[in-house]
């Protein structure tokens, strides 16, 4: 993923977990790292450009286990988030 600056991030209402519904994928900021879903299958990043890596399913933090379906898969920020900067 290459921007020009740090993505516009959503609070997912229950959480502590970020996503930036402006991007045509899955990324999220939790615990001061960025995750993303690709294809099934998580990495992780220290920075949201990367460089990523793998996370196997039992590094998934419960947090991001826990994301209701609507904040996974569509490009279209559901309702009731909450702005933030991460």
């Amino acid at each position: 993923m290459v921007a020009e600056r740090p993505p516009y991030l959503v609070l997912i209402p229950g959480s502590e977990v970020y996503y930036a519904p402006e991007l045509p994928l899955e990324l999220f900021f939790y615990n001061g790292l960025w995750f993303t879903l690709h294809g099934g299958r998580w990495f992780y990043s220290a920075d949201y450009t990367g460089p990523w890596t793998y996370l196997s399913p039992r590094g998934v933090p419960p947090a991001l286990q826990r994301l209701p379906a609507e904040y996974r898969g569509t490009p279209s920020p559901p309702r009731g988030g909450t702005a933030g900067s991460g």
